[in-house]
């Protein structure tokens, strides 16, 4: 039993772009150098995780998800009366998001 949820994270990732070795990227020497007109101010993620009853993640203006993925191999009963930590898993690109959701 899961109860219907949405998570929604922003992160600002200015400084993660930096420490990656990508300063040009963003600020006064972002965009073309010819054109003095356009600058990269601020770069954010925005995550939106829509979960129903039935445990379907609900992808943003696609829909729902049908069925079963051909990847999911045994299906547990989980009653989500308590905090929980979940993932979402890619077979060919691994974990590519983390949540946490608190108060059910």
């Amino acid at each position: 039993v899961l109860p219907t949820f949405e998570l929604k994270s922003t992160v600002q990732l200015d400084d993660a772009l930096r420490n990656m070795g990508m300063e040009g990227a963003i600020g006064e020497n972002s965009g073309n150098p010819n054109d003095n007109k356009f600058q990269v101010t601020n770069v954010y993620q925005k995550a939106i995780i829509l979960v129903d009853e039935e445990g379907q993640v609900v992808p943003a203006k696609r829909g729902k998800i049908q069925g079963t993925p051909p990847w999911v191999e045994v299906l547990v009963d989980f009653i989500a009366d308590h905090p929980f930590l979940f993932y979402l898993k890619s077979p060919g690109a691994g974990v590519f998001f983390i949540g946490r959701y608190v108060s059910p």
